[in-house]
């Protein structure tokens, strides 16, 4: 979770600056403590100041305590706290954006070098579980003379390498049938969410159930 240290933000020269301009401006006695009461800057003795909050939209991060004119210097330190937030997020966007393209970039190497469907997708997945840090990853593929998609390739734990589903069976056959993808957070609570254990064997026997 990305956050703001307040106290490392107050000792930037630029921001220095700014407060030091406006408590000239206030000219009144201000205090900025964090949230653990902490006193980052001004009289330690003042207590019985009105208090401020420094906040990065809905989430307060500190408090400058002050006359009712300190509430401008609480709005500027808020308003550069969300700046300094939002340049976080934009670095860790990039650098999201940067391993993708990495991803992208050397997956395509592999994938010039095998013309095999199952290495391809053995490759794809390999990436991808290192990408989204999933514990198993896979690719079902339909069977052409069955109409079962089947496991082509997977990573990870695989509980089950030989389960197999019709479309319209489990969160897989619906998301063929509506042809719309789906992110499930938990498979397990999903009342869709099947597991069909070596299905070709039930299958020759003539039971089509769910296992």
């Amino acid at each position: 979770m990305i956050q703001v240290n307040l106290k490392r933000l107050l000792s930037k020269k630029e921001v220095s600056a700014l407060i030091d301009e406006a408590t000239c401006l206030i000219n009144s006695p201000l205090m900025i403590k964090d949230l653990d009461g902490r006193v980052l800057l001004g009289d330690v003795g003042k207590d019985d100041l009105l208090k401020h909050p420094i906040s990065i939209g809905d989430k307060v991060i500190g408090w400058v305590f002050g006359g009712e004119k300190a509430n401008v210097l609480a709005s500027l330190l808020s308003h550069l706290a969300t700046v300094e937030y939002d340049k976080k997020i934009l670095g860790r966007e990039t650098l999201e954006k940067y391993k993708e393209i990495t991803l992208i970039y050397d997956s395509a190497e592999k994938l010039a070098a095998s013309l095999d469907p199952k290495e391809v997708a053995q490759l794809v997945v390999d990436e991808v579980k290192k990408v989204i840090k999933a514990d198993y990853v896979s690719i079902m593929l339909m069977n052409e003379e069955t109409s079962i998609f089947e496991i082509l390739a997977a990573a990870g734990k695989e509980y089950y390498p030989k389960v197999s589903l019709r479309a319209g069976e489990g969160i897989v056959g619906c998301v063929v049938l509506t042809g719309k993808a789906e992110i499930v957070n938990d498979v397990f609570s999903d009342s869709r969410y099947v597991v069909r254990v070596y299905y070709d064997k039930l299958f020759e026997a003539g039971d089509n159930g769910n296992a």
